[in-house]
C-alpha cells in the first residue's frame, strides 16, 4: 500500500468520486477568450469556453489528473497544475507572438497553421511596422515567398495566369473582397496580411483567385482607456545620378549624326525647303552649311562647342531633386466590456526626384464593435481614402531617350543660370513663321514645359462594412453582413496657353491665306476621363467550432451576392479652356482630331494635338 501511495505522489492525483472544476479564462485585457481548449493530458476529457470564457470540466470516478493543459490559437499554451486550477477560478492567456504570424485568416474563418491546407504566408503587424514605407505593397516586397513586386510597382502572387498577362490578386479586407489595391490601405493600421497561394484560394473564392489572394485584418479596439498613439515617418532619397544610364557621350552622339550625313548629303532632310517640327541642332546646322548660309569654320566651331555640351549633366542639375517623403499616422484606441473602437488616420506627402512630380494622400480607417447583450455582436468599419497626384506630360525617360527635342548637346541654361532657348523647328518653318503676323514664339525648354504641360490625377473612395452575430449555441453562431464601396477618379491632362505643345499648335492652326483665321483658339487644352465604380456583397453564414476530447469539428455554411458596376467617361479634348471661369471655345473636335485645320495650312507637315 505504501508502494502505490508514492507512486500517486510522483506522478499524479487519482480522482476518488466524479468532480467538476469551473472556470473563467481571459486574456490580459481581462476579456473573456470564446473556444479556449481545456484538456487532460492523457485522458479523454476535455471541453472548451463558451461565449462569456467559462468552463466546465467533468474528471471522472478513477480518473488520473495531475495538470491541465489549456491552449488557444494566438496564446501562450499553459500547462497548470490541478491544485492550482481547484483553488484559482480565473486563469489569464499571453499573447504568443511567434504563434500569432501561424494564424491563417481566409476572410471566412480563422484556423490554425497545423489546420489549414495549401500553400500560404503570413505577415504580422509587427513585420510590417519594421518597414519606413507609407506603401503597403512595398512594404509587403520580401515578406512573403512567391509574393514578387516589379519594377512598375505590379503585385503577383502566382505568375501570370492569363492572356491578357493579368497578376493583380484579389485583395480582401476584414473579411470581403474589395476592388481596392494594397496602396489605399494603411500599413500602421494591418494587424495581420494573410497569402493565399494556390487552388485551396480557388474552393474558397472560385475564379477571382486565379492570381492568388491576399486577406488584409485591420486593427480593432481593445478594452480599456482611450490610447492615442502617433508615428510619424521622414525619408530623404539623393538626386539620381544619370551616369548610371550608360549612354553614349556627346561627341558620339554627334559623330553618328554626321555619318548619317556623309552616307547621304543630299538627301531632301538637310534642304533649306525641309519643313520639320524636330530638327536637331547638327542638322539645322549641316542644313546651313549645305546652302552656304555658314562657312566651314563657322560649322566646325559651332560643333566643337556643342562637343563641350552634356545634357545629363544639365538635367540632373535643374531638372531633379532631392526626394521628400513624410507620413503621419495618429491612432486612437480604447474600449469597455460592451463597446470598442479604433480610429486611425493617415497623411502622407511625397515630392518625388524629378520636378513638378508629387503626390499627397489621405486615409481615414473606422471600426466599432458593439455587444448589447451576451449573445449579440454587432461590428461597423469605414474606410476614406482620397488621393492627388501631379506628374509632367514628358518624364525624363522620354527626354533621355533623345527622341523628342533635346539631344546629348542641348543645353537647360547658359553660363549665366538663364534659361535657353531651344529651338525646334526647320529653317524652312521658322522662316515662314517670321512671315505671318500674330505667330507665338516657338522657343522650348523642358524645364518651364514640365510646369506648363502636365496631368493630374485625383481620387476619392469610401467603403464601408458592418455585420451581425448571433450566438445560438455553445460553439455555433450566425451571422448576416456585407460592405458598400464607391470610387471616383478624375484623371486630367493639362496643357497651358504658355506651353510648347499649345504654341506650336496655334501656330500650325493658322491659315496663311487668311490669318486671322486660328483653327485651334487661344487658350489652354484639357482633356478629362472620368471613372465612377461601386460594388457591394451581402452574405450570410453559419459558423459551428467545438472540440470534444482530442478532436475539434469546425464546419461553415452560407451564401454570397456580389455586384460590380463601372462607369467611365472620356470627354472631348476643349480648347481655349478657362480654368477660372471653366469655359471653352468649341470646336470641331472630328476635324482637329483629323488633322484637317493643320493640312490646310500648308507650313508644316500635318501636326496633330496628341495626348
Amino acid at each position: 500500500m505504501l508502494f502505490v501511495l508514492l507512486i500517486c505522489a510522483c506522478t499524479g492525483l487519482w480522482a476518488q468520486t466524479e468532480r467538476t472544476i469551473r472556470g473563467t479564462v481571459i486574456d490580459e485585457q481581462n476579456e473573456p477568450l470564446v473556444g479556449v481548449a481545456i484538456s487532460v493530458p492523457g485522458a479523454q476529457t476535455g471541453t472548451v469556453t463558451d461565449v462569456n470564457g467559462k468552463f466546465v470540466l467533468t474528471l471522472k470516478s478513477g480518473m488520473k489528473a495531475s495538470v491541465v493543459k489549456v491552449s488557444f490559437v494566438g496564446m501562450k499554451t499553459q500547462t497548470i497544475p490541478m491544485s492550482k486550477l481547484i483553488k484559482a477560478t480565473t486563469i489569464v492567456m499571453e499573447e504568443d507572438a511567434n504563434v500569432l504570424g501561424d494564424v491563417i485568416v481566409t476572410g471566412y474563418q480563422t484556423v490554425s497553421k497545423e489546420r489549414a491546407t495549401g500553400a500560404f504566408g503570413t505577415v504580422r503587424s509587427e513585420q510590417l511596422q519594421a518597414k519606413l514605407n507609407s506603401d503597403l505593397k512595398n512594404v509587403m516586397e520580401g515578406q512573403i515567398a512567391g509574393v514578387v513586386l516589379d519594377k512598375k510597382g505590379n503585385i503577383s502572387i502566382r505568375g501570370i495566369s492569363t492572356l491578357s498577362a493579368e497578376t493583380d490578386p484579389l485583395i480582401v479586407v476584414d473579411g470581403y473582397p474589395t476592388e481596392c489595391s494594397l496602396s489605399d490601405l494603411n500599413p500602421d493600421n494591418i494587424e495581420n496580411i494573410t497569402v493565399l497561394k494556390d487552388g485551396v484560394a480557388a474552393s474558397i473564392y472560385g475564379s477571382r483567385s486565379a492570381n492568388g489572394v491576399i486577406v488584409v485584418t485591420t486593427k480593432s479596439g481593445q478594452k480599456g482607456k482611450a490610447k492615442i498613439s502617433y508615428r510619424g515617418t521622414f525619408k530623404f532619397t539623393p538626386k539620381p545620378s544619370l551616369d548610371y544610364l550608360h549612354m553614349a557621350s556627346t561627341s558620339d552622339y554627334i559623330d553618328a549624326e554626321l555619318n548619317l550625313y556623309d552616307q547621304n548629303p543630299s538627301s531632301s532632310s538637310y534642304a533649306l525647303s525641309t519643313k520639320s517640327t524636330n530638327q536637331s541642332e547638327v542638322a539645322y546646322l549641316l542644313t546651313q552649311h549645305r546652302a552656304g548660309l555658314i562657312s566651314e569654320e563657322q560649322f566646325n566651331s559651332s560643333i566643337n562647342k556643342l562637343r563641350g555640351n552634356n545634357f545629363l549633366d544639365d538635367m540632373e542639375k535643374y531638372m531633379f531633386r532631392t526626394a521628400f517623403t513624410q507620413t503621419h499616422n495618429v491612432g486612437i484606441n480604447g474600449g469597455t466590456d460592451t463597446n470598442r473602437y479604433n480610429l486611425a488616420v493617415n497623411y502622407t506627402n511625397n515630392r518625388s526626384s524629378y520636378i513638378n512630380t508629387d503626390d499627397n494622400r489621405l486615409l481615414i480607417d473606422l471600426k466599432n464593435e458593439w455587444t448589447p447583450y451576451k449573445f449579440v455582436t454587432i461590428g461597423v468599419a469605414a474606410n476614406i481614402n482620397y488621393s492627388r497626384s501631379n506628374t509632367p506630360r514628358v518624364g525624363w525617360q522620354t527626354l533621355t531617350d533623345f527622341t523628342s527635342y533635346v539631344k546629348p548637346y542641348t543645353r537647360l541654361k547658359d553660363d549665366n543660370g538663364n534659361l535657353t532657348d531651344i529651338r525646334t523647328v526647320s529653317y524652312a518653318n521658322q522662316q515662314i513663321y517670321n512671315s505671318v503676323s500674330g505667330m507665338k514664339d516657338i522657343s522650348y525648354n523642358p524645364i518651364t514645359d514640365a510646369y506648363e504641360d502636365y496631368t493630374t490625377d485625383q481620387s476619392f473612395t469610401a467603403r464601408f462594412n458592418g455585420f451581425l452575430r448571433f450566438t445560438i449555441l455553445e460553439g455555433l453562431t450566425a451571422e448576416v453582413g456585407g460592405n458598400w464601396a464607391r470610387g471616383n477618379r478624375t484623371y486630367k491632362s493639362f496643357s497651358e496657353v504658355d506651353s510648347y505643345r499649345i504654341r506650336l499648335a496655334y501656330n500650325n492652326s493658322t491659315s496663311i491665306e487668311t490669318p486671322s483665321n486660328r483653327y485651334i483658339p487661344d487658350g489652354d487644352m484639357i482633356d478629362e476621363t472620368r471613372y465612377v465604380n461601386e460594388s457591394w456583397t451581402v452574405r450570410t453564414q453559419v459558423n459551428f467550432n467545438r472540440e470534444f476530447g482530442k478532436h475539434r469539428v469546425s464546419a461553415l455554411a452560407g451564401n454570397e451576392v456580389r455586384r460590380l458596376t463601372y462607369d467611365n467617361n472620356q470627354y472631348a479634348s476643349r480648347l481655349g479652356y478657362n480654368s477660372t471661369a471653366g469655359s471653352f471655345t468649341p470646336v470641331n473636335i472630328k476635324d482637329l482630331k483629323t488633322g484637317i485645320y493643320l493640312s490646310l495650312i500648308h507650313i508644316s507637315e500635318p501636326t496633330r494635338l496628341r495626348r
